[in-house]
């Protein structure tokens, strides 16, 4: 018998402080500075919705430039608790949808199968998270979370000392999707790239340069 496909929604956690670009001396937002013709997150918020219908932006403060994109955005609830406060309120805010699919602003060549990859190692595993993994490293910002998760991450940032995606995926418990390192040309990349540094956005650039 064929398995219903389920209902899923995309998140954008787009609430860092850039702090490592600062200190190399680029200022403001990472994820808002220029790749081609757009900033960083729009050509992330263009992967993702090629990939589902409906697609949410967690910001921490006001960026009008946000509303210049086709994705509503959501605000945290909890305040000073990074990513897992973004994740927390993309999971409310899509409680119509039986999971969530979460990816990082700051990465903008992510694969562009990830919510199939993500989606055939829950039905595979039948656990509430599924977290990305490349080059044996995990990537905890870009995962499938089931939605009714909500009430248990809620608790645990009311009572919690860690904060940490990972720490709150391995309370509950996960599984990892593994993608394979990309080729391009005559070279390998991870589609997980992003961009902390101000020499993760020229060799950002470059790649997009190749890529287009």
């Amino acid at each position: 018998m064929t398995q219903p496909v389920p209902k899923i929604a995309g998140a954008i956690i787009a609430g860092g402080k850039s702090s490592r670009m600062q200190q190399d001396g680029v200022a403001g937002d990472k994820f808002l500075l220029p790749l081609g013709k757009q900033p960083i997150i729009a050509h992330v918020a263009e992967r993702l919705l090629a990939q589902l219908d409906t697609v949410f932006i967690n910001a921490n403060r006001e960026m009008p430039i946000l509303d210049t994109l086709p994705c509503d955005v959501v605000r945290d609830s909890f305040s000073a608790c990074g990513p897992l406060a973004g994740i927390l309120a993309a999971i409310q805010a899509a409680q119509d949808h039986q999971f969530l699919v979460t990816v990082a602003a700051d990465t903008p060549f992510f694969p562009a199968d990830l919510v199939a990859r993500l989606v055939a190692r829950q039905a595979e595993t039948q656990v509430p998270i599924i977290l990305a993994q490349s080059n044996a490293r995990l990537h905890p910002l870009f995962g499938l979370w089931r939605t009714d998760l909500a009430g248990a991450l809620n608790r645990w940032l009311e009572s919690s000392a860690s904060k940490s995606v990972l720490a709150f995926a391995m309370h509950i418990g996960f599984e990892s999707a593994v993608f394979p390192l990309l080729q391009l040309g005559e070279e390998t990349y991870d589609p997980f790239f992003n961009i902390n540094h101000r020499a993760d956005y020229i060799e950002a650039q470059r790649l997009q340069k190749v890529m287009t």
